[in-house]
């Protein structure tokens, strides 16, 4: 299992390869290439992948920050506090990553024995301890090995996730080859038991009763008769395995001070965009798509008047097949407080 997962934006893939082979070499199992599981289809699985490691790593940049990726990947980890963000270029970090202190690589010279890189290291090393001194002595041969593995992972999760219906049996052959250390073991243990749950009521649903078997057969009949050429083709029902239910979840304070910027978390799940609103402060809702796993509202009151006042924030998720789900969140807009947070 990982301990370090490194973001960045996909320009910058040489630099992130670097500095996860100096934590291989450091001991540490690393999961670094973005492209793994791009786009919304896998957005649940970057959101267990995180979930699973001690240390996010996120590279900042002119176009990390423009990220939506980067940006939610980042929002995740420092949800967790295991984030650990550093300048690959020098850039305006956006709120509220802003108040960490960001390590500086813009000296880097891209070599994974660069001495630039030892504060980065000591950084995830707080997070997620010393590796073990087997792991301190690896050869060339297996710090490739550490920086391949995560792809061989993905490739078969990928070829069990794409298939279509999907089987609870190649979930189950999953975690028979990974067991519980493997990364998306969680995910593909959830998944069992949802494709189970759902052909068990489906088949309970759609299944008629004998004796009503021959009413059917003799309508049908009937139909055949008076229609001459009508040709009967019985088609069975397949129960919809693949469809997941959107799920989301706003995070956040109760209050809201006068004068500073307050941030809420969206967490969401097989959604591929949403729209929110605040009454009192947005005029319509704010769309946003695509939506990732995670997603920041910032709310910044100025109004006096609004100080005492509650305010909800209405977030909606739309998923892949046209479901919706909505939740809300409130909060009190508070005095001005002492500092900017």
């Amino acid at each position: 299992m990982h301990e370090v997962f490194i973001s960045y934006e996909r320009k910058d893939r040489k630099a992130a390869r670097a500095i996860a082979e100096m934590f291989a070499r450091h001991g540490f199992d690393v999961w670094w290439d973005v492209e793994l599981l791009p786009g919304q289809k896998f957005a649940k699985e970057i959101n267990s992948v995180i979930r699973k490691s001690k240390a996010v790593v996120v590279l900042w940049t002119p176009e990390s920050v423009r990220s939506h990726w980067v940006r939610s990947e980042a929002a995740l980890a420092m949800d967790r506090e295991i984030l650990v963000p550093a300048w690959l270029r020098k850039t305006d970090i956006p709120v509220p990553f802003n108040i960490l202190h960001t390590h500086d690589l813009t000296d880097c010279n891209g070599d994974s024995k660069d001495t630039t890189l030892t504060p980065l290291l000591d950084g995830v090393r707080h997070l997620a301890g010393r590796p073990r001194e087997s792991r301190l002595s690896r050869t060339r041969d297996e710090i490739s090995h550490v920086l391949d593995e995560p792809a061989h992972e993905a490739e078969y999760w990928a070829s069990v996730a794409n298939k279509d219906p999907q089987s609870a049996r190649e979930y189950e052959a999953y975690l028979e080859r990974y067991g519980d250390a493997g990364t998306f073991a969680e995910l593909a243990r959830l998944r069992v038991d949802e494709i189970r749950e759902r052909s068990h009521s489906d088949n309970e649903k759609r299944a008629p009763p004998r004796s009503r078997n021959f009413v059917f057969l003799f309508v049908a009949l009937i139909l055949v008769i008076a229609a001459g050429a009508l040709t009967i083709r019985w088609d069975g029902f397949a129960p919809d395995q693949t469809r997941l239910l959107p799920s989301v979840e706003i995070r956040g304070p109760a209050t809201a001070p006068l004068g500073s910027t307050t941030y809420f978390t969206v967490i969401s799940e097989n959604a591929i965009r949403g729209a929110w609103s605040i009454g009192g402060f947005t005029k319509e809702p704010v769309s946003v798509d695509p939506l990732g796993p995670s997603h920041q509202i910032f709310v910044e009151p100025t109004d006096t008047g609004r100080v005492g006042h509650s305010f909800t924030i209405v977030f909606t998720v739309y998923s892949p097949s046209g479901d919706t789900v909505s939740t809300e969140k409130s909060f009190i807009v508070g005095s001005m407080s002492g500092s900017r947070r």
